[in-house]
């Protein structure tokens, strides 16, 4: 794990990891096989709020047509968010053999590459879905994570800035690109990063912890105390 994601007095603190995250725009299915109508009702039944009944018609349409992709894709999605990354990584990498110009399939490859902790993959996935698309902001912020746990801080530091040019508020990429500056030994910009996550939104608890053991690591105690 980088730097950036240890925990401990004087040292940032990294954010939580967030679990692979469900991508929109996927293409809509074929409407006159079995397999598009398994499909359908997967998807339904996930809007309403019910995975396990959507994660069985996913695979109902995957046993109807095993190279449906959006089957592939969204049964992936679902079994990453109920704790499987690497049953959903071999998912998202079969479906984007299926369809390699499909920049969502190699996010989601991406995301679930981090939850198993292989960040260089994870990057090279991400790095993929943006030479797709490169205003993919979801994909960049992903991107920008992966290079922060895999011990690359500068370039993450990069990409986080890139992120807020298009997102200024995110809150998400405010205090990632806080914890870069302090793993670059930056400790008073990222106070300042800190600064103005917080101003954004005053009861932040990653903003101001990780303020707090900045200031202390720059010999202002009295001021960590109050953070």
């Amino acid at each position: 794990m980088s730097e950036a994601g240890k925990t401990g007095k004087g040292k940032p603190q990294g954010a939580r990891n967030v679990s692979v995250q469900v991508t929109r725009g996927a293409a809509p299915a074929n409407t006159d096989s079995e397999a598009g109508t398994r499909y359908r009702e997967g998807r339904t039944a996930l809007q309403q709020g019910q995975p396990a009944v959507a994660e069985a018609k996913f695979r109902a349409a995957l046993a109807a047509d095993p190279a449906h992709f959006d089957a592939m894709h969204m049964l992936g999605i679902v079994v990453a968010q109920r704790g499987q990354p690497a049953e959903a990584g071999a998912l998202f990498t079969a479906a984007a053999a299926l369809r390699p110009d499909d920049h969502n399939i190699h996010n989601s490859r991406g995301n679930a590459l981090c939850a198993l902790r292989r960040y260089d993959e994870a990057c090279r996935a991400f790095e993929r879905a943006l030479e797709l698309h490169p205003g993919y902001v979801d994909g960049r912020a992903n991107y920008a994570k992966a290079l922060l746990e895999s011990g690359r801080p500068a370039e993450a530091l990069a990409q986080f800035e890139r992120v807020l040019e298009l997102r200024p508020d995110d809150e998400d990429a405010l205090l990632r690109r806080a914890l870069a500056l302090g793993t670059l030994r930056r400790e008073a910009e990222a106070v300042a990063a800190l600064d103005q996550l917080i101003a954004l939104r005053p009861g932040h608890g990653d903003a101001h912890f990780n303020r707090g053991n900045l200031l202390r690591m720059l010999g202002r105690t009295e001021e960590a105390l109050l953070s």
